[in-house]
């Protein structure tokens, strides 16, 4: 199952790369031809989406424990990730400042029609390729689908810009309106922002890794649920638990009986500790402190208080 998986993984993440790479490669060299910034800009942008899929792959297969062995194989993929990011980067620099020194120059000139409809023609074929990407990653790892509906979003904000920015020059061509022949250009250095935005997020992923993620209640459900089997526990005061890359971290708060010794409370939250470690192999952290617990809570726990003669829950 985990191969099937794997292996649909690997060819979505290949259809991406390859599928961007070749919408960066048709807009540029429409682009770059038509002297058309914009366009240029939202090629680089197509071309960080594709370094942005290789950063996913390589994540995927290391939480898949599917990464070579040795030191320098594992810092092969963040190593590639990091020069896709600076070359990204670099060309975003030279985009903006191409894009000032035409808006500052003389009136330039507007783009032709045929580059308005490559233009579109690559959005159509990029939101299709983002849709057959989600609907595969989405049964995979539901929270990197999720992500990759919010950088979706900036890449469609740059293809929008890129289209306005022509459609204003040419409507400027056509009405004589010469403020609006440097649309195209102003389009261009607002797309370089985006891609300097994106290029840096691909540096800080490829070297610090995936960032800290809390996880929510229904995460928590499972962690919750085995605790409160612990003989000796009274309640859960609180339980948070952070994610990073396949390993997770959990912050516990415990009551117990407020008449035993903190010897006792010790032993009881050691083996909490224990039995979360052993049954979830995910968990690598566990901080356990607790508290005595307040005899005025009106529900039951699972530990029975002295001078108490009410049934507690089974074990």
């Amino acid at each position: 199952m985990n191969s099937k998986r794997s292996l649909s993984a690997e060819r979505v993440y290949w259809s991406s790369m390859i599928g961007n790479l070749a919408l960066a490669l048709l807009k540029g060299i429409v682009g770059y031809f038509s002297n058309s910034k914009a366009l240029l800009g939202d090629a680089l942008y197509a071309a960080s989406d594709a370094a942005s899929a290789l950063s996913q792959r390589f994540s995927f297969r290391e939480k898949q424990g599917m990464g070579v062995r040795s030191q320098s194989q594992e810092a092969r993929g963040p190593a590639v990730s990091v020069v896709f990011a600076i070359l990204l980067i670099m060309s975003a620099l030279q985009l903006a400042v191409s894009s000032v020194m035409s808006m500052a120059g003389s009136e330039p000139t507007a783009p032709r029609l045929y580059v308005l409809v490559v233009a579109f023609a690559a959005l159509v074929l990029k939101e299709s390729l983002f849709q057959y990407e989600y609907r595969h990653i989405k049964k995979i790892d539901k929270q990197q689908a999720q992500k990759n509906v919010g950088e979706h979003r900036f890449s469609l904000y740059c293809s929008l810009t890129a289209l306005l920015g022509m459609i204003g020059a040419m409507a400027g061509n056509a009405l004589n309106f010469g403020w609006l022949l440097y649309m195209d250009a102003a389009a261009g250095l607002l797309i370089s922002c985006f891609v300097l935005r994106k290029g840096y997020g691909l540096i800080v992923q490829s070297v610090y890794g995936p960032r800290l993620r809390e996880l929510g209640a229904h995460e928590l459900q499972q962690y919750m649920e085995t605790i409160q089997r612990v003989h000796g526990i009274v309640t859960v005061e609180s339980l948070k638990a952070t994610a990073q890359a396949k390993t997770v971290s959990i912050h516990v708060m415990i009551s117990v009986g407020p008449r035993i010794t903190v010897q006792d409370a010790q032993e009881i939250a050691d083996r909490a500790k224990l039995l979360l470690l052993s049954r979830f192999t995910q968990v690598t952290d566990v901080t356990i402190h607790f508290t005595p617990y307040h005899s005025s809570y009106p529900y039951k726990s699972n530990y029975e208080l002295p001078e108490s003669h009410t049934p507690s829950i089974i074990q």
